[in-house]
């Protein structure tokens, strides 16, 4: 499998953290080494480069691309991730590759072996994280939109066999993972060897498991805060080098939990939509009732929103009311559990002269 490490000066803070941290867990045999870099950046690049390059020691490769692009979120990234795969078809690549950004870092020794073993076994050209795709209204409520395969992810040697959208990536502003969702998200597999904790630092040893913290400038209502699982081999998303010392001081393993003992993709609740029937001027709907349309029975209820199309709605309890005498409403509602799972979906309140409340 080919490891490929985009690199730029806005990584300055995570650069010594990552070559400490691979230099650590040691060589990792036939698998193959590619760096990449723009141009202005290429000093930095080959730094790094020459620090790791002795743990791939059967292929390593640094490659420059010939123009500069954009800088800045997401037009930079994407520039870095279209240009590399411009150069992966321009050498006919034969292999997967996997998208390693500075902010990860591998958990265990044969974490490449690890990582190739798993995309075999699934037979999928993509394995990652599927996360959710969320929006902010106006309103400052979190809705679900749809789904993404996080972009530190594991892809197939030839990505243009399934994907077109790729090509436009660099002009658009709209990070590349999301901006492919709709061709990449269907044919990947969600794995749990890697742990997209996004912009978290602050990692420590708390009651023997490795707790963190979200970034308090990433501005998102969404925690990505999540302890370190057994099973982890890639962590995506330390922001600084609370996770390295942890690994660097041989910690680790004492401080791993079990994903059954977690919250896991496959168990979470999932979007659910459903109907109330008003009789009359409004309906009032309880705490209760909102989350017996959901699986939260084994998570603690963090946050509920509700909104209409005449704002957030106070509560519990919510008084709903429909538009008019004729006409349904819709309030979207969004259910946050244990701080970090997040449930959306639609109320639809129905004008009828049916009393008694009907979940369809």
């Amino acid at each position: 499998m080919k490891i490929i490490i985009p690199v730029s000066e806005h990584d300055e803070p995570q650069k010594n953290s990552f070559i400490n941290v691979l230099s650590f867990l040691g060589n990792q045999g036939d698998h193959q080494l590619l760096v990449v870099a723009r141009p202005k950046d290429k000093t930095y690049a080959s730094d790094l480069f020459n620090k790791i390059k002795l743990l791939f020691p059967e292929n390593n490769n640094l490659y420059i691309f010939d123009d500069n692009g954009p800088e800045g979120w997401p037009l930079g990234p994407n520039f870095y991730w279209k240009k590399t795969i411009d150069y992966l078809i321009q050498t006919n690549n034969k292999d997967p590759w996997f998208w390693m950004e500075l902010d990860c870092l591998p958990l265990k020794r044969n974490w490449c072996d690890l990582l190739e073993e798993e995309y075999k076994k699934t037979r999928k050209p993509f394995v990652g994280c599927i996360e959710d795709s969320t929006i902010i209204t106006s309103k400052g409520i979190l809705l679900k939109v749809g789904e993404h395969l996080a972009g530190t992810a594991i892809y197939p040697a030839n990505i243009d066999r399934w994907c077109s959208n790729w090509k436009y990536v660099d002009t658009v502003s709209k990070a590349f993972d999301v901006l492919c969702s709709w061709e990449i998200t269907k044919k990947s597999f969600h794995t749990n060897l890697i742990l997209h904790n996004f912009r978290t630092n602050n990692y420590k040893i708390k009651d023997k498991i490795i707790i963190c913290s979200d970034d308090q400038y990433f501005k998102s209502k969404k925690s990505f805060a999540n302890p370190i699982t057994a099973e982890a081999v890639i962590l995506h998303g330390c922001q600084d080098d609370s996770l390295a010392k942890i690994i660097l001081n041989n910690d680790l393993e004492q401080a791993l939990v079990n994903k059954e003992d977690l919250p896991s993709k496959e168990h979470s609740p999932t979007r659910e939509c459903f109907e109330i029937y008003c009789s009359g001027s409004h309906v009032i709907l309880e705490k209760e009732e909102l989350l017996s349309h959901i699986n939260s029975k084994k998570h603690e209820v963090s946050e509920i929103y509700i909104e209409g199309a005449l704002g957030p709605v106070e509560g519990p309890p919510w008084k709903l009311e429909p538009l008019g005498i004729h006409n349904d409403q819709e309030y979207y509602y969004t259910v946050i559990l244990d701080n970090r799972i997040f449930v959306s979906g639609i109320i639809r309140l129905k004008k009828t002269l049916i009393i008694t409340p009907e979940v369809v």
